[in-house]
Parts: C-alpha cells; structure tokens; sequence
C-alpha cells in the first residue's frame, strides 16, 4: 500500500508540475533526478522537441537514456561538436556519428578526432587528412593512433620538423627514432629537448645525458639526469646544488632513522 501511495502521490506531482508549463531545462532536471518519474518525463521532453543542448544534458547525466538520446541528437541537425561528444560518450552510435562527421564537416580536426576516438574509420579519416596535415596534426596522430605512427612519421620528417615534432618522433615512432635523433644534430638543441628525451626516451637516456652535461647544464637538468640515467647520476649529484628544501626533507628522513 505504502508503495502504490508513493506513486500515487508522485503522479500528483508530475501532473502539478505540468500545469505550470515548465521549461525544458526543468524537465530535465526531473528526468535525471527523479527516476520513477523519468520515461513520463522523457516523452515530455521529446513533445516539446529539446534543443541539442538538452540532449547532450541527457547523455551526459542519465546512462539509461544516453542511446535514445543520442540517436534523437543524430536524426536532428547536429553540429560538429554534437558529433563529437556522440562519439565520446555513446559508444553504440561511435561509427555512426563518426561516418557523419566524415560527410558534413571533414576538418584536420574533427579528422583528427575521429582517428583518435573511432578504429573503424581511422584508415579513411587518415586517407583525407594526410595530403593535408600540417605537423601539429602530425603530432596528434602520432601520439593517438599507434598503427598509423610510422606513416605520421615519416611524414612529418618530410615536412621540415621543428625540434618539437622531432621529439615526437623519437618517443612514439620507434622504426624512425634513430633518424629523428640524427636530425637533432642539425637543429639548434636546447637543454629542454635533451631533459624531454632522458625523461621519456630510455634507450637514449644516457647519450642525452651526456650531451647535456656538455652544455651548461642547470639544476633542474642536473636533477633530470640524476633522476633518470643512473650511469651518469653520481657525477649529476655532484655538481647539484641541492636547494634547502630538499636538504631539509634529507635531515628529516635522517633524524628520523634509528
């Protein structure tokens, strides 16, 4: 009894509510607040035709709803944005939305997006953005689509590569690294380039190092290689000025040692 009473009095609500004539957005709020309420409200919301703003509100809050409405969202007018956060958050409508995109607007971005976020088109998402990336897309690829990092490679190194895009080579494109990090001696290195490579590349570690150590190096690249290439750490904490905080946290761990 006590159960039918409760959706009794809910109904009383629902229809209080109604005849208020309340927003979208309040609609909304019922649906994601107030579950015994939410297939009314849902049915509500779609008489009243929601805006896509509305809809991604309902697939970002209410799991149960998220296919439905994204598939409302798709059959509407939907935005590149729209379609990108289907794709993010929808993974049943992840091809469909992505196929999309692919047909209304195939920027190097969106191109990118769907590389990073849809296996099933990324062949021929790469096969319209190749002939045009500039090596900011390059990057992005290399670093997102691991079967398509030797081709993004190579052709970055064709494109003039700044020292950023050839530190991208030598982390992720392992077939290229050793003519990506022949290319470093030709460009201008910095001390951040070499800290990027002992930091994130282990099997140069120690040639970076030691290369840095040849130029000037500063605390923080001293801490770096101290940190990162043990072959060459002892000779890193020597020259290393440790600052006070650190030698106080030492003195610490130290007293407290019986």
């Amino acid at each position: 009894m006590a159960r039918l009473s409760r959706e009794k009095r809910l109904e009383k609500l629902w229809e209080e509510f109604l005849e208020q004539e309340p927003t979208n957005q309040e609609i909304c709020d019922v649906i994601e607040q107030v579950e015994p309420l939410r297939d009314l409200a849902w049915q509500k919301l779609l008489e009243k035709k929601p805006s896509n703003r509305e809809l991604r509100c309902i697939i970002e809050r209410v799991p149960s709803l998220r296919e439905i409405a994204g598939q409302v969202l798709l059959e509407k007018e939907p935005t590149s944005d729209d379609l990108r956060f289907i794709i993010y958050c929808v993974e049943s409508l992840k091809e469909k939305a992505g196929q999309k995109l692919l047909e209304q607007e195939s920027t190097n971005q969106n191109l990118c997006y769907i590389i990073d976020h849809v296996p099933s088109l990324r062949e021929q998402a790469w096969q319209l953005l190749e002939p045009r990336a500039t090596n900011h897309d390059l990057r992005q690829v290399i670093e997102d689509a691991a079967f398509l990092r030797e081709r993004a490679g190579r052709k970055l190194l064709e494109q003039k590569p700044n020292n950023i895009d050839l530190r991208y080579i030598i982390r992720y494109v392992e077939s290229l690294r050793e003519e990506a990090w022949q290319r470093f001696f030709r460009e201008k290195l910095d001390n951040y380039d070499l800290c990027y490579i002992i930091e994130y590349v282990e099997p140069l570690r120690e040639s970076a190092g030691r290369m840095l150590l040849g130029m000037n190096p500063t605390q923080h690249d001293l801490r770096c290689i101290a940190e990162f290439v043990d072959s060459l750490s002892e000779e890193a904490e020597k020259l290393l000025k440790r600052e006070k905080k650190y030698i106080l946290g030492e003195m610490k761990k130290l007293a407290g040692k019986k």
